[in-house]
């Protein structure tokens, strides 16, 4: 699946300017070890930001950051060692943040918003890492409870299980959920809510046992090809685009098991998002000898029928035109799957 950032430039003014300003965020302090440069890069949503190139002398930093709205901040150093690792927290403008440590082991201090943060960050510090994802988010459900007037807490929003966010939400004081923190969560919210509907409709649509409606669409020689009129056999349907890199990187491994079982199963490429000569030329060109139909967008498009959500997606109908099994991605069970399913 594909993911589209975009990193623009801006001017950051990094001087000894003692002006408040509510459209910028302030930072202080000191990291060791940094360098004499510290890159900064503002999120303003899950896909577009800003970043730049701050400069440092003896690690001291003293900055303005013209923000028109709360972002997640990103800071770490210039040098390609220290670009593996970042502070992360929330920039929110008319704020002072006050940095002091390493790039590892840092306080966090500065204005009331960021003594709030470092609070919090402070009860859910002991739990990092993976393994340790429950318990961070428990900790913060925990804080956000007893802190409900905190601003930080909202900052904290994707920490927690996105199936609790309703409730993290809840716990929250009005003045903080629907307060100046809103336009840095609520994006984030939108997105991964609409995600978990998509996904929630896709199970329904892609469940085992479910009768597939027949459907018709072009071949590639452009005669019509029915689902229907392969029934009787195990029928893989694959759906991919030539822009689709993933689907591409599979196409060895799937030559290899329809081979192996073509006389037990069909292959029907479900072309995506392609124009037909774009389609047709990944066809030849990775030399796919099963069938392939072209999927047009608007009215018939299947993937609409089938609630696709990610390439490729490969769903195995039974021979009595059943769904046996679907998995996104391309996936090592899919090929489990075919051997379990024809040994």
């Amino acid at each position: 699946m594909r993911k589209l950032l975009f990193i623009l430039f801006v001017s950051v003014l990094c001087t000894g300017v003692q002006a408040a300003d509510n459209g910028v965020l302030r930072i202080k302090g000191k990291l060791e070890g940094i360098g004499d440069k510290m890159i900064v890069t503002m999120m303003e949503n899950a896909r577009s930001g800003k970043t730049d190139t701050i400069a440092l002398k003896n690690g001291k930093i003293n900055c303005a950051i013209p923000l028109s709205q709360p972002v997640t901040l990103y800071i770490r150093s210039a040098q390609p060692a220290g670009r593996r690792s970042s502070i992360r927290l929330a920039g929110v403008p008319g704020e002072t943040l006050e940095l002091n440590g390493t790039m590892t082991d840092y306080t966090i201090g500065g204005s009331k918003f960021y003594k709030q943060y470092a609070e919090m960050d402070a009860a859910v510090k002991p739990f990092k890492g993976e393994n340790a994802r429950a318990q961070r988010a428990e900790a913060i459900m925990a804080f956000a409870k007893q802190h409900p007037d905190y601003e930080a807490t909202a900052a904290f929003l994707e920490s927690v299980d996105p199936r609790q966010w309703d409730d993290y939400l809840a716990s929250l004081a009005l003045s903080v959920r629907d307060g100046r923190m809103k336009p840095l969560y609520q994006p984030l919210y939108d997105m991964i809510k609409t995600q978990m509907q998509r996904r929630e409709r896709a199970a329904k649509l892609q469940a085992e046992g479910l009768q597939v409606a027949d459907f018709t669409l072009e071949d590639i020689n452009g005669q019509p090809l029915s689902l229907s009129s392969l029934r009787g056999k195990y029928v893989v349907l694959d759906f991919w685009g030539s822009w689709c890199g993933w689907c591409i990187k599979g196409f060895p491994e799937m030559k290899k098991y329809y081979e192996k079982y073509k006389d037990k199963m069909e292959i029907l490429g479900v072309d995506c998002n392609d124009t037909p000569e774009k389609w047709k030329k990944a066809v030849a060109d990775h030399q796919l000898p099963w069938l392939h139909v072209y999927n047009k967008k608007g009215e018939g498009d299947i993937t609409q029928q089938f609630g696709i959500t990610g390439y490729p997606t490969k769903i195995i109908i039974d021979p009595q035109g059943r769904i046996a099994r679907s998995i996104i991605g391309e996936s090592p069970a899919f090929y489990t799957y075919l051997d379990e399913l024809f040994k």
